[in-house]
């Protein structure tokens, strides 16, 4: 195969990777695309969209990255280093959207969410207020932690997913407890300390 051809492959491959990453930021992941679809089943008239972005590893990565290079405070390093990934879609509903019955939102959500491995961990109705935060049903390490959390206020619906090492916070929370310790002199054999993998 001539050398052109491997060039021109790669280049046009490489412009179709720009193009559905630039696409991509602009698209819910499937797990949030799925609660948003199935709280607007019964919750149907959403008249628009306001915003829909996404941060996925690669660009997190980057931040990461680029974040190590300068000097900053160790609770904001850390905060750089636990997100993974995030995405947030926020939507206005029709102001003519009636408040639906809070168990039909949370049944069809639940089923939906189910079917993808997920199960909620919060669920808040009050009025046209409703909360509901969904984590994976297997969650085997503080390192890959993730969540899905659908907030309607009004005729606002916010639906937000992220991904996330909690590994370096809770490593930022031993030292200050530790800190804390050795300043109060209480610390002992007893306390111990924690591993966190």
């Amino acid at each position: 195969m001539p050398v052109w051809l491997i060039a021109l492959a790669g280049v046009v491959l490489f412009w179709i990777f720009c193009a559905w990453t630039v696409v991509g930021m602009f698209r819910l992941g499937s797990d949030a695309a799925a609660l948003r679809s199935a709280v607007t089943e019964v919750l149907p008239e959403v008249s628009q969209d306001v915003v829909t972005l996404r941060a996925g590893g690669l660009l997190t990565g980057g931040v990461r990255l680029a974040a190590s290079f300068f000097p900053l405070p160790e609770e904001a390093r850390a905060g750089i280093n636990t997100l993974h990934g995030a995405e947030v879609g926020v939507y206005k509903l029709s102001p003519t959207t009636q408040c639906a019955d809070t168990s039909m939102v949370f049944a069809r959500a639940d089923k939906v969410m189910q079917k993808r491995g997920w199960t909620r961990m919060v669920g808040v109705a009050e009025s046209k207020n409703l909360v509901m935060i969904y984590v994976p049903r297997k969650m085997s390490s503080a390192r890959r932690v993730k969540c899905c959390v659908l907030v309607r206020e009004g005729e606002d619906l916010v639906v937000v997913a992220a991904r996330a090492d909690l590994v370096p916070l809770l490593e930022l929370g031993q030292k200050h407890w530790e800190r804390e310790l050795n300043r109060t002199g209480t610390n002992s054999p007893e306390h111990g300390s924690f591993a966190f993998k």
